[in-house]
């Protein structure tokens, strides 16, 4: 067979050479050629491998190999860290898209303005989503998209935005806070709401409570989990939190803070971006040392089950330890006045009931204690130390990779992705 070659790119950069021959597999895709197009995305990756610095990468024509990619699933999170936060779908962004003004320099310092205020906390604060609106691309992405146009910033497509619940979860939150404030010495909250609401009940409650954040994910176009919105609730409440935080004394007692749609139902990678987390308590040591002697556990009005999947383990070693844990639906006391409210609250949660371990309260909320459940995240056997062990296939997602060298060629994702629209079969790239 003649070898046809052509000069595409010289450099010793990897970025470089990256774009020009994804850039050149997209134009000879559009021709309709199969062959040709996989033969010059194998050749050009299998010349990124050989070829030495400083040199000319060349398309190659190549005898004939219908394996040339296989399907992997990678970590989503290192994927976007690595490739951007758009990864595989650069082009759905206006799908998240929250528009509003250029966010000023105190917004893009938001890992350190909603970081706990007290040190010792510092260690469970998780700020993952908010490092995003900082976070630059190690590589280049693969796709049509970013070649072309470049991939949006998230700090320029994602602005302040509260949720249509804050005026309610404010006026609960605030209430909670009266109510605990001659209690609160030994308590620790875990306000597991979904994301944004969850945002907004810290800030309320930040008078009082030192909120330590735990989003451990990034924004996607494709994600199951809306965390975008989160990410605009948090910067809509950034303002406010930093002011309390200035006022708030140091030892005040902590608020973990969780995005309960972490864990959304994930059902088609070709069409959904797995960007779902593990919630990362503080171990039962760090609580002890702290002098916790109460946890409440905050959920959603009627939450079955009341605990999430992933939590259970850790409120089941807390409890095991000496810690009370109870669960706290707060909307419950959300129709009466302050005074009745927090008198019922204290028969519900007050130190006799505490000591007592009985309530005379009926509902599920009030009457649940944390027990061993089985499921994908735990065994369903009570242990001191949980292990927070990711199922297999939990937050990835899937890419495709060069057989011959292990070269990552990009996203095997969605149906109008870049993969999809070349000419070829779904053995290769997952199309449908």
């Amino acid at each position: 067979m003649s070898q046809n070659f052509t000069l595409l790119a010289e450099s010793d950069l990897p970025t470089v050479i990256g774009k020009a021959w994804w850039n050149e597999a997209l134009k000879l895709s559009k021709t309709g050629d199969q062959r040709r197009t996989l033969i010059a995305v194998a050749a050009a990756v299998g010349g990124l491998m050989i070829v030495p610095p400083v040199c000319g990468i060349v398309i190659a024509a190549a005898a004939d190999d219908d394996d040339v990619h296989r399907r992997e699933r990678r970590d989503a999170l290192k994927a976007q860290r690595e490739f951007g936060w758009t990864f595989g779908a650069a082009d759905q962004v206006p799908s998240i898209a929250i528009p509003g003004p250029p966010l000023s320099a105190e917004m893009d310092a938001l890992v350190e303005t909603l970081a706990p205020k007290n040190p010792r906390w510092r260690p469970a604060y998780v700020p993952t989503l908010f490092q995003a609106l900082a976070a630059t691309p190690t590589s280049p992405t693969l796709t049509e998209d970013a070649v072309s146009t470049g991939v949006p910033r998230l700090r320029d497509v994602i602005h302040p935005m509260f949720p249509t619940t804050a005026i309610s979860l404010n006026t609960q939150a605030v209430r909670l806070a009266n109510c605990l404030a001659s209690q609160a010495a030994g308590v620790a909250l875990v306000v597991d709401l979904a994301g944004p609401d969850s945002v907004v009940f810290a800030q309320a409650l930040s008078t009082l409570f030192d909120p330590v954040f735990l989003f451990d994910n990034w924004p996607h176009p494709r994600g199951v989990v809306p965390a975008h919105l989160t990410l605009a609730a948090a910067l809509a409440s950034a303002p406010e939190l930093a002011r309390h935080k200035a006022a708030r004394p140091t030892e005040a007692p902590p608020a973990f803070v969780l995005d309960r749609n972490r864990l959304a139902p994930y059902t088609d990678e070709a069409t959904e971006f797995d960007n779902r987390s593990l919630a990362r308590l503080p171990t039962v040591e760090m609580l002890k040392a702290a002098g916790v002697s109460r946890v409440y556990y905050l959920t959603p009005p009627g939450a079955v089950p009341i605990e999430k999947d992933d939590v259970v383990d850790d409120l089941v070693a807390f409890a095991a330890r000496g810690i009370s844990v109870r669960a706290l639906d707060f909307g419950a006391y959300a129709s009466l006045d302050n005074a009745t409210a927090c008198a019922t609250f204290e028969r519900d949660y007050g130190a006799a009931a505490s000591a007592s371990g009985t309530t005379t309260a009926t509902t599920t909320t009030t009457a649940w204690r944390p027990a061993p459940r089985a499921s994908a995240f735990s065994t369903g056997v009570a242990v001191s130390q949980p292990t927070h062990a990711r199922p297999s296939g939990f937050g990835e997602v899937p890419v495709v990779v060069h057989m011959a060298t292990g070269a990552l060629l990009g996203a095997a994702l969605y149906r109008n992705g870049s993969w999809n629209r070349m000419p070829t079969s779904s053995t290769y790239y997952g199309g449908g």
